[in-house]
């Protein structure tokens, strides 16, 4: 079997089954033959990857049709620098979450060994913090002198909205799209699986992608059952509002959980993650994932192979990374073995490093008493997780692990925001002077607090650009 006669049949009706759809499509051109099958078997909850992306989402959204004047005229998405923490249990103040590029290393010592010598916060130098606390955005500039061409930045949805520009792109596409109410699916004793439509028809595919959400129709068929590690309570609600709030999600930590509240362009997402055993309204979520994303024929994506805590961009992050390991393993033969077992050992790391980023959330020393803190610090810690924060609190080491999703600017901006201090710094920022070391610090937080004054408020700058986009489209 050539490349050229690969067909591709995808089993899902959500984000997941719509992005790996036109993504393959975008990505492989000719190559393959993509079959969308749409039933109810394969609903997936809408709301399972969040409300948040990372900056990486950028460029794969733009490779699959949803660009900015896409996005910003035909949904109601915003920007998102990242995510401020309030109330949190064990952190010594609210922080900002934020998304940045590379810090800055002073006399080629990095920035957390200098800071915790002079012992100062990280958030004035960070200008998608500030930016973010005070409503304030624009797009990072290409001209490097510029504190906010440090900045990067995300974005906050709303998941159908995605989904309705996405299927709209469908009778455009090369993608044959089938549409069955009651579709049967098989498997043989080689773990090879079939669909079978109400007509009695049979949906012919060299390879399956399971894209029908956490109930995964095709992987449980398989036998290969959902691992589960946590359970909690989810409410979803939406407020209608005048003005765009700040380009950053807002979560607030409770003794039974957290809740929190994502600004969209005409309205307030809040969405509420409980313990199962207090919350008295809410839909039951179940947190875990597959023992193996790819078995036989049958390839599990986003929410059917793994459904992540929303707390952080984790969700989207997996989605995106489950897509593009796809699109790089697509088998060009009749076997799929050496594809399938690199696919599943990057599949398990990438649960692995998404789980220990959100146990470093929970992972405080002054949590509240109450069994949803107890039991996520019991799922998420790890011996990875642990070696992360000793090495962090011992020495200021970060840490790193082959392929992680989440970059060292992350796990510092983490590590200091929820309080873990190094004991100790790198002996070589003892060479810079303590006057010249604050007179560098002083000198860069003073260049993003006067820049960050100068930018416009979020709704202000999206309704312009809205604008311009506008006028691009007409003339």
């Amino acid at each position: 079997m050539k490349s050229s006669e690969l067909n591709i049949v995808i089993f899902g009706r959500g984000l997941a089954g719509l992005m790996t759809a036109l993504a393959l499509e975008k990505a492989l051109g000719e190559s393959v033959q993509i079959q969308l099958v749409d039933s109810p078997q394969a609903t997936e909850d809408e709301h399972v990857y969040g409300t948040v992306t990372s900056p990486t989402a950028y460029e794969f959204l733009r490779q699959i049709g949803l660009d900015e004047p896409v996005l910003f005229s035909r949904s109601a998405t915003s920007f998102s620098f990242g995510t401020q923490y309030l109330n949190w249990p064990g952190a010594p103040a609210d922080w900002v979450q934020c998304h940045h590029q590379i810090l800055p290393a002073l006399m080629g010592i990095p920035l957390q060994h200098h800071l915790a010598r002079a012992n100062r916060s990280i958030a004035p130098l960070l200008v998608s913090d500030l930016a973010a606390r005070q409503g304030k955005f624009a797009h990072p500039p290409e001209d490097a002198s510029n504190p906010l061409s440090r900045a990067e930045y995300g974005y906050q949805f709303a998941s159908q909205e995605w989904c309705e520009i996405l299927r709209s792109a469908l009778p455009s596409s090369r993608i044959q799209y089938i549409r069955d109410s009651q579709v049967t699916v098989s498997t043989d004793a080689h773990k090879q699986v079939t669909l079978t439509l109400s007509t009695g028809e049979r949906v012919a595919g060299d390879l399956f992608i399971d894209c029908s959400g956490a109930e995964g129709a095709l992987m449980t068929v398989l036998g290969n059952s959902f691992r589960p590690t946590r359970a909690v309570k989810i409410e979803h609600r939406a407020e209608d509002v005048e003005r765009l709030g700040p380009a950053c999600r807002r979560v607030s930590a409770s003794a039974s959980g957290w809740t929190a509240q994502t600004y969209l362009q005409n309205a307030v997402q809040t969405t509420l993650v409980h313990d199962i055993a207090v919350a008295e309204s809410g839909d039951r979520r179940v947190f875990g994932h597959r023992s193996e994303a790819w078995v036989g024929n049958c390839i599990a994506i986003g929410a059917s192979a793994s459904v992540h805590d929303p707390l952080s961009p984790a969700p989207m992050i997996m989605l995106q990374r489950d897509i593009e390991r796809l699109l790089e393993l697509v088998p060009v033969g009749r076997g799929f073995a050496i594809e399938r077992r690199e696919f599943n050992r990057r599949f398990t790391n990438d649960v692995a490093h998404c789980d220990m980023f959100t146990g470093a959330f929970y992972e405080t020393r002054n949590t509240h008493n109450d069994s949803f803190w107890e039991t996520a610090q019991k799922v998420y810690g790890s011996p990875g997780l642990e070696r992360k924060i000793r090495q962090f609190e011992s020495r200021g080491v970060l840490v790193r692990y082959d392929l992680e999703p989440f970059n060292d600017e992350d796990w510092t901006i983490l590590h200091r925001g929820i309080g873990r201090m190094a004991r100790r710094f790198d002996l070589q920022a003892m060479s810079v002077d303590q006057g010249e070391l604050n007179r560098q610090l002083d000198m860069m937080s003073g260049a993003v607090s006067e820049l960050v004054a100068r930018m416009p408020p979020h709704h202000v700058y999206v309704a312009n650009m809205k604008r311009y986009f506008e006028k691009q489209r007409y003339g």
